[in-house]
């Protein structure tokens, strides 16, 4: 941009386009610390075909991905180890039947503190995560403060966890429990396009 553009209104526009240009720079920037606006690289159709199948089968080898997404084994660890880099894939783990290992009894519990100031949420956060019975916690709006899905050995391991965990805790309001009838559909599968 030349200043002889805009006549005697040059120097002007000069310093407000650099100002401004220094605002856009600093605010692309400072969003990309939030979560909403952290976005990856772009995703080709190469991406998107690896993490279909990853999330039906983690335990695909380079070389089983290169015959489903159509690149070289080489070229398929490389995309790998970008998405694992990139936090895409947050984690590879193993779901396990809970009949299996005893815990058959799952429960979906809403949550409702007393407090809502941030320090009370975060404690409260903190102890969910520390809690082995509790496998997905989240923080919702709405009418309550947390979803919970939890397992328990039988309803009687249950009353003693929300006897640990919420009764003993003055911030815990109310809770209301639904136990699941049948797991319909279970997983952490997200439908994912590339471009």
């Amino acid at each position: 941009m030349s200043p002889d553009q805009f006549g005697c209104f040059g120097p002007i526009f000069s310093v407000i386009y650099r100002v401004w240009s220094e605002i856009g720079i600093t605010l692309r920037i400072g969003l990309r610390q939030w979560p909403i606006f952290r976005h990856p690289a772009a995703m080709d159709r190469f991406d998107a075909h690896i993490l279909n199948a990853l999330q039906t089968n983690a335990r695909l080898t380079a070389e089983a991905l290169s015959e489903t997404v159509g690149l070289s084994p080489d070229a398929c660890r490389k995309r790998l180890a970008k998405l694992r880099a990139s936090g895409v894939i947050e984690a590879e783990i193993a779901v396990l039947s809970p009949e299996a290992v005893g815990r058959g009894l799952l429960l979906i519990v809403e949550v409702s503190l007393q407090n809502e100031r941030m320090a009370d949420i975060d404690r409260f956060k903190e102890l969910m995560q520390a809690a082995p019975e509790v496998m997905q916690c989240y923080y919702v709006t709405g009418a309550e403060d947390f979803v919970l899905i939890l397992s328990a050995k039988d309803m009687a391991d249950y009353e003693a966890f929300t006897r640990q965990y919420f009764f003993a805790n003055e911030n815990v309001l109310k809770f209301r429990t639904s136990a699941v009838m049948d797991r319909v559909k279970t997983g952490f599968a997200l439908p994912v396009e590339g471009h």
